[in-house]
């Protein structure tokens, strides 16, 4: 009874087991208090704007940011509270910033790489070209924030339509492929050095790695030799040698062995000339 009089109870899932700690239910109290104060609140809209920006990453729940410094994107955060008025004691600090954004939003997550290339970019360049002391025209940020929601939409339209095709290799085999095609980051995956020679300032062997992946079929993977220039004469290698490994899987299923009526390809990062070129190979 003494520990119910003080807030203590062993049922309770928010204050209770806290012998010695102090007034469970007043701690929960508390805890929801603050989730009304000004702070909580513009840490969880400014958090929740930079989640709208990202999509879902194909094989997981995660949304991906570029590469940043935590600093870095909190003092993002502190610049941007500041330029659309509040003051400094409305802004969240860093510890509950970082709570909010791993209580609210667990799946908003930073990649561990820094040498990437992709719409984050953009997104971000975006998000500074609003900011005030960049774009001091109004009518100039009105026409960026336009180009921000398109730009959004156009993601999301692309996202969606592979969302789409994405499933129906396994569902009808028959009359549809997809197929995506991309390398790694070539900075993170090669030999630094050569094995066993530590004191030699040779760097290792430079693979280059290039996957292939047949939805619901295979994933072929390539090792590309350093002299071979990254070009569009090493993208249609690489999709006819994968096509051989998929028509060898799709014989082992029982069914036909050359590519269906509906076939696509998505390849990432080519330019103009390289995408023509890949193209007529593909007609």
């Amino acid at each position: 009874m003494r520990l119910r009089k003080d807030g203590i109870g062993g049922d309770d899932k928010r204050g209770g087991n806290q012998k010695g700690k102090g007034k469970g239910a007043a701690a929960a109290v508390a805890a929801d208090a603050a989730e009304d104060t000004p702070q909580f609140m513009s840490a969880y809209g400014w958090l929740k704007d930079l989640r709208e920006d990202t999509e879902c990453m194909p094989n997981t729940r995660e949304r991906q940011l570029d590469f940043i410094e935590i600093g870095e994107l909190y003092n993002e955060y502190k610049e941007d509270q500041l330029e659309t008025g509040s003051t400094k004691g409305c802004i969240a600090g860093l510890k509950l910033w970082r709570g909010v954004w791993e209580g609210e939003f667990s799946d908003l997550k930073v990649r561990e790489h820094k040498a990437v290339s992709g719409k984050n970019r953009k997104r971000s360049e975006l998000r500074r070209l609003m900011r005030r002391t960049v774009t001091q025209n109004a009518s100039d940020r009105a026409l960026i924030k336009v180009v921000r929601t398109e730009f959004r939409h156009s993601c999301r339209r692309e996202r969606g339509f592979y969302w789409e095709e994405r499933v129906k290799p396994a569902k009808l085999p028959e009359s549809n492929m997809t197929q995506i095609s991309d390398g790694a980051t070539q900075s993170d995956y090669v030999l630094p050095k050569i094995c066993a020679l530590a004191f030699t300032p040779r760097n290792g062997l430079q693979m280059k790695l290039v996957a292939s992946l047949y939805h619901g079929h295979i994933l072929v993977i390539h090792l590309v030799m350093p002299h071979i220039i990254g070009d569009s004469n090493l993208t249609c290698h690489c999709i006819d040698s994968s096509l051989e490994e998929y028509q060898k899987v799709m014989k082992s299923k029982g069914y036909p062995g050359h590519c269906p009526a509906n076939c696509r390809f998505q390849m990432d990062g080519v330019s103009t000339n390289w995408g023509i070129v890949t193209f007529a190979h593909l007609k």
